[in-house]
């Protein structure tokens, strides 16, 4: 690396090799070789260095961008510069070194990850597997294989995380390589979700159970036991998670009746178990281990909010939906669904939502107040700007076609009870054409402005950019939206 010394000498090497931009490349290898760890490496790593370079630089070249390309490479070999193993596997592996400058071009979120979790290099060694994300059974076949027989919670906890890295990363190369729509993506990164919720609880469950034993109830003279049920809203309900969406989700339990205690030698009441298992799931999936996070977990959707218990009874939950609920707390059960717990717990609350979703109400009343819970929520939430436009609460943007389809299925579901089959957006449209509910035109023109705008927050997602874009783009679609929300 020492002909860098000679600055026009280096410029004109790297212009007659292709790069576009020579004195940013340049720029980008000296802040490399000035950095600590490059300074500090052994004359070993030194020498592994100048063969991996030229090679990484060439491989640049055939990049779109290849500022990005040898901006984030040079990020993570520096990352990486003090591990021998990486270095070596990067020479070694050429198709490995291609993979990694290709996905480091075309997606600084992904150049990220590889470069804070560089264990990941090793799902590039086979690009068929890279680009190929794993079907929801295949899933949760993958984590049982590599859970088994690991013991150790922590060593547990960190596997959870790199599942989820790897299989997430799976999916934003298929998505930046053109091989899924914006609906595949968010059906494979929600089952991924799903997949590790159900193992958390499976952990939680083995863990408490071992102390405490099983909780068990009478109920109606019978005693039989009870379970607990995870219940996801939002995004994750339906169906829609993007890469850096967290979870929102609700803790309910069936235990009811009398006799309310765990069998164990440290017998717990039911309440106090549930709650237990409540904040050993969120422990599992929030604690920062040297992996990471699993994914934020936000749980203020429960009946009551933040001021209320973690766990709700089945029969709290459903007595405050009817008594207590407020409009926007109905709106949000339409996108909520059941993804870990026992069968019976799982189809006890889809029980309680269709019966909640499917009252008769006064479509005036109804839309007043979904109006009003709007307004309140773009005056809150809207950061759109005089020159940028916010995606998700701007006027005519994400949020505005999310409450139309709320509340067609508040306003419809009493008389077409097929629309509280589905938590998905796009499919509930879908129907409110095939019954003649809302016109046709109207119907097609909001799917297309949703796929839009949400496959444009996948992209800049996958450039660590928040969810805003010039007020010239999609123009057109949010007309269109604003013209149907006046509907």
């Amino acid at each position: 690396m020492g002909g860098l010394d000679d600055q026009e000498k280096a410029e004109l090497l790297l212009n007659g090799a292709g790069f576009q931009k020579a004195s940013d490349v340049l720029a980008h290898l000296r802040q490399l070789l000035d950095s600590y760890r490059i300074k500090k490496l052994s004359q070993r790593g030194r020498e592994k260095l100048d063969i991996l370079i030229p090679l990484l630089i060439v491989t640049a070249i055939e990049q779109q961008d290849q500022d990005a390309a040898i901006h984030h490479s040079l990020k993570f070999i520096e990352s990486v510069a003090r591990r021998d193993v990486y270095l070596a596997l990067l020479i070694e592996r050429p198709h490995v070194l291609k993979q990694m400058v290709r996905l480091c071009a075309d997606s600084a979120w992904i150049a990220e990850q590889i470069t804070r979790y560089p264990l990941l290099l090793d799902e590039l060694l086979d690009p068929r597997r890279l680009y190929d994300p794993l079907e929801p059974e295949a899933l949760a076949h993958a984590l049982q294989a590599q859970l088994t027989q690991i013991d150790d919670l922590e060593r547990q906890m960190d596997k959870l995380r790199q599942f989820k890295r790897a299989n997430v990363l799976h999916v934003a190369a298929a998505e930046i390589s053109g091989n899924l729509t914006v609906e595949l993506v968010s059906d494979y990164l929600t089952a991924i979700a799903d997949t590790l919720m159900r193992r958390a609880l499976s952990i939680a469950s083995d863990y408490l159970m071992q102390k405490h034993g099983q909780p068990f109830c009478v109920d109606d003279g019978k005693t039989r036991q009870a379970a607990l049920c995870v219940v996801a809203y939002g995004k994750a309900g339906g169906i829609e998670l993007s890469y850096s969406s967290d979870l929102d989700i609700v803790f309910l339990h069936d235990s009811r009746g009398d006799q309310q205690f765990t069998n164990g030698y440290k017998q717990l009441d039911n309440n106090v178990f549930f709650m237990r298992f409540a904040q050993r799931i969120i422990h599992l999936i929030t604690t920062n281990t040297p992996a990471g996070i699993l994914y934020e977990v936000d749980s203020r959707l429960r009946p009551g909010g933040n001021s209320a218990m973690l766990v709700s009874s089945f029969e709290a939950f459903e007595g405050y939906q009817w008594k207590n609920a407020w409009t926007w707390e109905h709106q949000a059960l339409v996108r909520a669904r059941a993804v870990a717990g026992s069968p019976e717990s799982m189809a006890k609350f889809e029980s309680i939502r269709r019966d909640i979703l499917s009252q008769q109400r006064d479509p005036v009343e109804l839309k007043s107040k979904v109006c009003e819970m709007r307004a309140k929520m773009r005056e809150n939430l809207d950061k759109s700007t005089e020159v940028l436009f916010d995606l998700k609460q701007g006027r005519g943007g994400i949020a505005d076609i999310e409450f139309i389809i709320q509340y067609g299925v508040l306003r419809w579901a009493v008389d077409y009870p097929r629309l509280l089959e589905t938590t998905g957006m796009l499919p509930l449209l879908g129907m409110f054409a095939e019954y003649g509910l809302i016109e046709e035109l109207a119907c097609h023109q909001l799917s297309e402005a949703f796929r839009a705008y949400r496959g444009e927050t996948h992209r800049l997602a996958l450039q660590n950019k928040s969810a805003l874009v010039e007020h010239e783009k999609f123009a057109l679609q949010r007309e269109e939206v604003k013209q149907w929300w006046a509907e």
